[in-house]
């Protein structure tokens, strides 16, 4: 009986068994968060230098970085720079909508807020100027892809 229970204790003892108690199970680490996604993206830039009429575009690109940890997308769009919205991401497509923090005034027009989308499947993306009046002018379609960095 003694040599089976100090067969039992070495046995314990070599398997991580303490006086304090029994060694927790290893446990996978956490999942990391999913990391911020870059999209290149080459299309059509549109810059309304005549207003919102009929307007030319003329071949361009933008990087969308799309954080799904931070529920943020940014993105830049001609007239306004680099804006960052709450990012909404669904099976299909990312989507964004910035409302601007004050109207941007363009050739006798208001611009209130830019919304963004970009279909996860095909990779289609549109960036939006919404006018006060509800209208909405493109800023910028194309297609994206995934980036990688070169270095």
């Amino acid at each position: 009986m003694r040599t089976a229970l100090l067969v039992l204790v070495i046995s314990f003892a070599s398997n991580g068994v303490v006086a304090q108690g029994v060694r927790p199970p290893l446990l996978s680490q956490p999942p990391e968060p999913p990391r911020a996604v870059y999209l290149l993206c080459k299309g059509a830039v549109w810059s309304h230098e005549n207003g919102f009429g009929a307007s030319a575009s003329t071949p361009g690109g933008m990087t969308i970085k799309i954080d799904q940890a931070a529920r943020q997308a940014t993105f830049q769009t001609p007239m306004l720079g680099e804006m960052q919205g709450e990012l909404k991401a669904s099976d299909e497509s990312y989507v964004a909508h910035v409302d601007l923090a004050k109207a941007h005034a363009h050739m006798g027009r208001t611009i209130n807020a830019v919304d963004m989308n970009v279909n996860r499947f095909t990779g289609r993306v549109s960036v939006s100027y919404v006018l006060a009046d509800g209208a909405q002018h493109p800023a910028f379609t194309g297609e994206c892809q995934p980036a990688s960095p070169k270095f």
